[in-house]
């Protein structure tokens, strides 16, 4: 379970040009703000502080992307099974498959940061040499496999508990808005009206 607090805002009419995206939250539709920290290992992300009343809620299953302030990306699911079945599922979808170790390496890991075509490279590596892979999942135009998590995670979540996800997006808080804005849009074409943006909040 993920504990979070909760406060649907009003969306905000912004320029992408504008500065560290924190300064100007909340474009489009109309997102959640998450209060409150992680009991996991998550990606290192300076959040955004906001002072808002909040009201308690329970999160039961989630898909979180983490961006960091060099524009890395992350992707976990709060749910370790949950999110092997996701990785395998675009790992299929880019030819790449894992052996049984691979497997069981895989549903330790708390969240990805890698390309998923050096998954199994990284999965087999020692841990000694497992820093020497570049650290963050494509997500360029010709490569974006973020978007395939996204796009394939409600799929993996019906067959498996027979519901959707929640969506969350935990940003760094000196990230342009120009660098989030794709995702925000990306969510919203997978119809995707309701998301979770996660600040710092404090208890």
């Amino acid at each position: 379970m993920l504990p979070t607090r909760i406060k649907r805002l009003r969306p905000l009419l912004l320029q992408p040009g504008l500065g560290p995206w924190a300064g100007v939250l909340f474009l489009f539709s109309l997102p959640f703000l998450i209060g409150g920290r992680f009991t996991y290992p998550t990606p290192p992300v300076r959040l955004p502080s906001i002072n808002t009343q909040v009201c308690w809620q329970t999160i039961d299953k989630a898909l979180i992307i983490s961006v960091d302030s060099k524009n890395r990306s992350y992707i976990e699911v709060n749910d370790d099974s949950l999110q092997s079945l996701l990785i395998q599922q675009v790992a299929a979808q880019h030819q790449v498959y894992f052996t049984k170790a691979q497997l069981k390496d895989l549903h330790k890991i708390p969240f990805l940061s890698h390309d998923i075509r050096l998954l199994p490279a990284w999965l087999s590596a020692p841990e000694s040499d497992r820093s020497q892979f570049p650290v963050g999942i494509p997500a360029t135009y010709r490569n974006n496999q973020v978007f395939d998590y996204i796009s394939n995670a409600n799929q993996v979540s019906r067959a498996v508990y027979g519901k959707r996800l929640y969506f969350c997006i935990r940003a760094d808080k000196d990230l342009l808005l120009s660098q989030v804005i794709p995702l925000f849009q990306f969510l919203q074409k997978q119809h995707i009206k309701y998301f979770l943006i996660v600040n710092n909040g404090k208890y």
